[in-house]
């Protein structure tokens, strides 16, 4: 059984969405250390149409530490979807791969 769990960005301000204290107040408000643990987990993060950006910041502050226990894209995604407007998903990719980057970096 699957435990869904949704974080609707438009609770936490916007348009723009930045810094990284903010995104780790939000992972913390929303327990994703303890989700990232639970295999029947899955997150979905709203992106409300009206934002103009997601700081790399902000978007590793809140889930850099998931991406990388995750280990990669494609489980990452599996765990977490995002409904967002199209010009946001370049912040979600560019996010994604600089966690990674970070994970690579730190282990080497």
């Amino acid at each position: 059984m699957s435990n869904e769990i949704e974080i609707d960005l438009k609770k936490f301000g916007g348009p723009v969405y930045t810094g990284r204290e903010k995104g780790q107040a939000i992972r913390e408000k929303n327990n994703l250390d303890k989700i990232d643990q639970d295999p029947t987990s899955n997150v979905i993060i709203l992106v409300p149409d009206n934002a103009f950006s997601l700081n790399s910041s902000f978007f590793l502050g809140l889930l850099g530490k998931s991406i990388r226990a995750a280990g990669s894209r494609e489980k990452f995604l599996a765990k977490f979807q995002f409904k967002n407007p199209s010009h946001i998903e370049e912040y979600i990719d560019s996010g994604i791969e600089r966690a990674l980057l970070e994970r690579t970096n730190l282990l080497s």
